[in-house]
C-alpha cells in the first residue's frame, strides 16, 4: 500500500508579491499607452533625388512623409529604413531627426541613404536582363523599416510604389 504526502502550498515572500504586481502594472500601463494608437501609422516616399554620385558609394535625399491616423499626436525620434528598387535592394538610411507627427495628419522628413557600386551593378544588370534596350518611365520600389516613436517602441513599415525614371537621371546629372 501506498502512501501519499499531500505538498503544502507554497507561500509568497511579500518581495515576490510586490515584483508580481510591479509587473502586471507595468504590462498595463504599455497596453493603455499603445491604445491612444489603434491605426498603423503610414510612411511613403514623397521625393528621391540623387544627391552626389562617387564611383563605389551613392547617395539619395529622400522627402518620407508619415502620416498618423490616430487622435493623438505621434512623437517620432527617429528612423531606419531599406529601399528596394526593380525588385532589388538599393539603398538604406537612418535619421535621428525628431518631429512630432500631428493628430490625424501628416509631417515630412528629409533623410540620406547610401548606396553601394554593387546596387547599382544589380540594377544595370537586371533592366539589361528584363527590358527591350529602352528604359521604362517607372520603376516600382519598397520602402521597409521602422519608425522609433519614444515610449512606444518601433514601428515597423512597408510601402510599395513606383518612381519615375527621369527623377533619378536628373539628380544624377548635377
Amino acid at each position: 500500500m501506498r502512501h501519499f504526502r499531500l505538498i503544502r502550498p507554497v507561500r509568497l515572500v511579500p518581495a515576490a508579491v510586490f515584483a508580481l504586481l510591479a509587473l502586471c502594472a507595468a504590462l498595463l500601463a504599455g497596453c493603455s499607452a499603445l491604445s491612444g494608437y489603434p491605426n498603423r501609422l503610414e510612411v511613403s516616399l514623397s521625393s528621391l533625388q540623387v544627391d552626389e554620385v562617387r564611383l563605389f558609394e551613392q547617395r539619395f535625399r529622400l522627402l518620407l512623409r508619415v502620416r498618423n491616423p490616430n487622435d493623438r499626436d505621434l512623437p517620432v525620434d527617429g528612423l531606419e529604413f531599406t529601399l528596394d528598387l526593380n525588385g532589388e535592394p538599393l539603398a538604406r538610411g537612418q535619421s535621428a531627426e525628431a518631429v512630432s507627427v500631428p493628430r490625424q495628419g501628416e509631417a515630412v522628413v528629409t533623410v540620406f541613404a547610401t548606396s553601394d557600386l554593387n546596387g547599382w551593378l544589380k540594377q544595370f544588370r537586371k533592366l539589361r536582363r528584363d527590358g527591350d534596350g529602352r528604359l521604362p518611365e517607372t520603376l516600382p520600389y519598397r520602402l521597409k523599416g521602422t519608425v522609433s516613436a519614444g515610449g512606444l517602441g518601433k514601428i515597423p513599415f512597408t510601402r510599395d510604389g513606383e518612381v519615375p525614371v527621369a527623377a533619378l537621371l536628373n539628380g544624377a546629372k548635377r
